[in-house]
């Protein structure tokens, strides 16, 4: 693998070798079947007992948790299912749709075969890999911070990926219910009530016309 990197510079492995360019190949091969479907909200995508197949997303959001944990999200032109193809292990990850999403779905084995047959195929599950890696452990020193801290940080991180932004705030998908927040950042919905309220008072966030969604100022973002 680091002999294919040596072939390109940094900045080349990260333009030629990125999840959009992988998805267009796979658009123009004849050797691959997709099928564009709709998932409703909270189905099941992948599981340890089904991770046959493997997603690209065109519309909205999957979260992906171990035993009820919620450990990060996926959004508009990622894949998933393609995580642990490198390492040849099973993912004992559940991946489902927070709200409704919109995904081209592949058969595993038929991503396989086609990597297989590229040069430097790898090098897309390894960029992945990397990808999801680093936000793994961010979250993980993020969760070393105290729960205010913490939760600032990670409504950041949750706006930058998936916020709808304008001159004056982003503001944060429907999909990111208190429930949901509580959960991802491992605080007890009282505090993150108060979290909020504090945050709300720094005018870190907003009040905006639609009152159960988080609306973050960009002065403060």
């Amino acid at each position: 693998m680091q002999e294919l990197m040596g072939l390109y510079t940094k900045k080349e492995v990260y333009k030629r070798f990125d999840e959009m360019n992988l998805m267009e190949l796979l658009t123009n091969s004849l050797k691959v079947q997709m099928k564009h479907i709709h998932i409703e909200n909270n189905q099941t995508l992948l599981s340890a007992d089904d991770n046959k197949k493997v997603y690209f997303i065109l519309k909205g959001i999957v979260a992906a948790q171990k035993d009820d944990e919620l450990l990060y999200f996926r959004g508009k032109n990622h894949f998933i299912g393609l995580e642990s193809i490198l390492f040849n292990v099973e993912s004992e990850l559940t991946m489902s749709s927070i709200g409704r999403v919109e995904v081209i779905e592949f058969s595993k084995a038929e991503i396989v075969e086609f990597l297989m047959g590229l040069q430097e195929g790898w090098l897309y599950c390894y960029l992945i890999s990397k990808d999801l890696n680093h936000l793994l452990v961010r979250n993980y020193f993020n969760f070393q911070a105290k729960p205010y801290e913490r939760s600032k940080i990670m409504l950041n991180d949750l706006a930058k990926e998936f916020g709808e932004s304008n001159d004056e705030h982003v503001l944060l998908p429907k999909q990111f219910t208190l429930a949901i927040l509580t959960n991802y950042l491992g605080i007890s919905y009282v505090t993150m009530r108060k979290i909020l309220e504090t945050l709300r008072n720094e005018n870190f966030i907003v009040r905006s016309d639609k009152q159960k969604e988080i609306c973050i100022h960009t002065k403060l973002f």
